[in-house]
């Protein structure tokens, strides 16, 4: 199992792996709530560093002299952590606080410390300079980019959290910054083997690997406030605890065994360790073009370091190449005098002269042309480095370092001789929605098919780029007039008229344009990017797939918009937002439930429409964290409303594409209505006929799970969009709205009332509930009774309210506050 050969497995041990196991089975096991799981939670993983810090310290006492310290050093790191956890539980679950930092952050970071300091005192194989440079470049090439992820997703959060509280913040960089020394030990007991037995050191690896991603994923849930005690990272800190624990049961009496060379040791896998790594840093520099601020730069200052170092490394790679020259050709010189030598020889013994300059001939020629593959592709390694960077991985256009290149080339060749150059902003509309609901590998293919339809719309002096995500460039030279940039703009858009047919699904994606031309707009590359970007959120937000050519105008509006999105990421936290609630009633006007509807008050705007900040939240990636909390807050105020003894009703609330895609969603509605201790049938999410027929397998399956916990799920708007009625046969929905435009055209168009008459039907035919939203008129309000429609909702009936007017509204129309009192009490 985990322990390694020829040791039996004690009671310490065996009682560690009953732990590990488990923290395991609890971490699985539906329906964790209340106090004491919330002690589980916090206390699971204790016993595991305190059960590893008692193996690692009874090795230390079986050990041999050298390893023996190194042995208790990562027992005192893991007793020191569990100490830690002991700690800080009891400032949380007894003290009822959560000082940072604390004590507990001490004997937090002692672990690493703990564990650098015994790696030192291992045992560790022997290298060549040679050798030992290169294992030094290959563990900061594999750090390095780690540590650019840490620096994206970790240091820069961090930096904004703890501004101006100096020891947090140095507290919190000590995290990161100790995993990633972490890391670079595990890599070098993997690499030298740590003076112990192989199984041993591959333990040992494996839980420090662990631990970093326990460390990795608890900062980064923590920065995003979503963290709560029992989530996954705790499990890898038993695992991690463990696993060096088990480790420890491999030291050995006497003497380790003299572990093999770092040449004989590196095995392939772990040679291209680091050129993943840095294949991993060039996809996350590439996910970051297009971005602001410290993390953008922070990830293409430290892509630059580990490009000097892939440099460096490959420049040793040559050097050794060079050495092996000239030891060929000292052979040679050698092989050379000994033909000599054996020709004088065989001219004495007669025919044998013969065959052995033959034997000899064919070793010079094998080993030139050793020489000579070698050389080959050396050379051939360095061009494709060449092409890597300055070519996308996944479409094969230029990249953003090219595009930059040619456009300041094209923008200096313009200002000597004259002429007119476009650059086209492109961003496809609708792709995050792609990705979200079919998967990266659709996605892939999208932007795959997108490129090679790109560039067969422009000429062969064209430049079309991928310039970071669903982003492209088009750079446009020598152009006559201002309208051949219009035309050619006009082509491409053309080419997404055909639906883009994947190896599972169909897709329809367009594309919105900004156009930039110089002069007239800019002569500098990056004021010409900015103006085309400018221009084509202008398209985005005029209806899309479109084109919109920059006028000076627009930065105002540009600006206007990214003041909204910098005032939408704090908006949560300040508590900006709040639900009002529009009343639905039934056929004899009596209120059966509730339309939660978000809104959001500015602290300098005032009230701001949704229709203005939804498809910020949206774009911005904000949209889940505000539609988890809209779930929550409904649940919370219904909850409320019936421990008051108001009569129970149904609350709707509208769930975002985005949202609805994520793999926890069904969990994150389960843990809204069990926290607030509301029954599933009085809530309701709305989703849109779009959501619904983009993947019907998933969509079916989350929905089975919704109606599992009595929640109802009915599709907004109904046959305003991509209404499919076999759709309605596999998926279990339990109701369809239907959109406000037919309601609004009933006694005004022509079959208006057919048409909303005929949805009715369908849905009492397929067992469904039928609301009618957007009544606004009385005479709206009888055809919708006469046509048997269960459910209205409208302003003519009642407008969206805060809570408190919702409540007198339930209390009016239930005669409660006449038995109660006008407090409820």
């Amino acid at each position: 199992m985990f322990m390694p050969p020829g040791t039996r497995p004690s009671r310490l041990a065996l009682a560690l792996l009953a732990v590990v196991f488990a923290h395991l089975a609890w971490f699985v096991w539906p329906g964790h709530g209340g106090a004491f799981d919330r002690w589980l939670a916090e206390t699971f993983y204790i016993p595991a560093f305190l059960l590893g810090a008692a193996l690692c310290w009874r090795a230390g006492t079986r050990a041999g002299p050298e390893a023996r310290p190194a042995w208790r050093a990562f027992g005192v790191g893991l007793a020191a952590f569990g100490v830690g956890q002991v700690v800080w539980t009891y400032l949380e679950l007894v003290r009822q606080a959560s000082p940072f930092p604390s004590v507990a952050d001490v004997l937090f970071l002692s672990l690493p410390v703990a564990f650098a300091l015994a790696f030192r005192r291992l045992p560790r194989a022997p290298l060549s300079r040679g050798a030992a440079v290169q294992l030094a470049l290959d563990v900061a090439l594999v750090t390095g980019s780690a540590a650019l992820f840490s620096w994206r997703f970790l240091f820069t959060d961090v930096l904004t959290t703890y501004t101006g509280q100096p020891l947090a913040l140095w507290v919190a960089f000590a995290y990161p910054a100790l995993d990633l020394l972490l890391l670079a030990l595990a890599l070098l007991l993997v690499a030298r083997q740590g003076g112990a037995p192989r199984r041993a050191a591959g333990l040992l690896a494996l839980g420090l690997a662990a631990l970093i991603v326990a460390d990795s994923g608890f900062a980064y849930l923590s920065l995003q406030n979503v963290y709560r005690a029992g989530a996954w990272p705790d499990l890898f800190w038993s695992l991690g605890a463990a696993l060096v624990g088990l480790a420890s049961l491999g030291a050995t009496p006497g003497p380790h065994p003299s572990p093999r060379t770092s040449e004989e040791a590196r095995a392939w896998p772990l040679a291209l360790t680091p050129y993943l790594a840095v294949v991993a840093a060039t996809f996350l520099q590439l996910s970051t073009f297009g971005e602001r601020g410290p993390e953008a730069w922070g990830v293409l200052v430290g892509g630059a370091l580990l490009t000097l170092l892939v440099i460096l490394r490959q420049g040793l790679a040559f050097a050794g190449n060079e050495r092996l020259t000239r030891r060929l050709r000292a052979l040679s010189g050698e092989l050379e005098t000994r033909v000599a030598e054996r020709t004088a020889e065989l001219r004495r013994q007669g025919g044998a002269l013969d065959a052995a300059n033959a034997e000899l001939r064919a070793l010079s020629a094998a080993l030139e042309t050793q020489v000579r593959e070698r050389t080959a592709a050396l050379e051939a390694s360095h061009a494709q480095l060449a092409h890597l960077a300055q070519h996308d991985a996944l479409t094969g256009l230029p990249n953003r370092a090219l595009l930059e290149d040619r456009l300041t080339r094209a923008t200096a060749h313009a200002a000597r001789h004259g002429g007119l150059l476009a650059v086209l902003f492109v961003d496809l509309d609708g792709f995050k929605f792609v990705n979200d609901t079919l998967g990266h590998r659709p996605g892939d293919e999208v932007l795959t098919e997108v490129a090679r339809r790109l560039t067969g719309a422009v000429r062969g002096c064209d430049t079309v780029a991928r310039f970071g995500g669903d982003e492209f460039v088009v750079l446009l030279h020598d152009l006559a007039r201002e309208e051949d940039a219009a035309a050619i703009a006009g082509r491409m858009l053309a080419t997404f008229a055909q639906p883009f047919a994947l190896s599972e699904h169909e897709v329809r994606v367009t594309a919105s344009v900004g156009v930039s031309l110089s002069p007239r707009d800019g002569v500098e590359p990056a004021e010409l990017l900015r103006h085309a970007d400018v221009a084509m959120y202008q398209a985005k937000r005029h209806g899309k797939n479109a084109v919109r050519f920059f006028s000076p105008e627009m930065n105002a509006a540009a600006r206007a918009r990214a003041d909204l999105e910098t005032s939408l990421r704090g908006a949560l936290a300040r508590g900006e937002f709040a639900l009002h609630y529009q009343p639905q009633f039934g056929p004899g006007g009596e209120v059966c439930g509730f339309e939660a509807l978000l809104r959001w008050t500015h602290p300098d705007l005032g009230p701001v429409s949704p229709a203005t900040f939804v498809g910020v939240a949206e774009d911005a990636g904000l949209i889940v964290p505000i539609g988890t909390w809209v779930l929550g807050e409904a649940c919370r105020q219904n909850a409320a409303w019936q421990r008051e003894g108001l009569p129970p009703v149904r609350v709707a609330v509208n769930v975002s594409p985005a949202q609805f895609a994520r793999e926890d969603f069904v969990s994150v509605v389960r843990a809204a209505l069990q926290g607030h201790g509301l029954e599933g049938r009085w809530l309701e999410v709305e989703l849109t006929e779009r959501l619904v027929v983009q993947d019907v397998e998933a969509t079916a399956r989350k929905m089975a799970e919704l109606r599992a916990l009595g929640v109802g799920v009915s599709v907004d708007d109904f046959g305003a969009g991509h209404s499919a009625l076999a759709y309605l046969l596999r998926l279990p929905v339990s109701g369809l709205k239907i959109d406000r435009a037919f309601v609004r055209d009933l006694g005004e168009v022509p079959g208006a009332e057919r048409v909303v008459g005929a949805i009715v039907a369908l849905a009492h035919a397929l067992g469904l509930e039928v609301v009618a939203e957007g009544v606004e008129t009385a005479a709206q309000l009888r055809r919708l009774h006469a046509l048997d429609c269960e459910r209205t909702q409208g302003f003519l009936q009642g407008r969206p309210a805060p809570a408190a007017e919702a409540r007198e509204r339930l209390v009016a129309a239930s005669g409660w506050a006449a038995v109660t009192g006008p407090l409820g009490r």
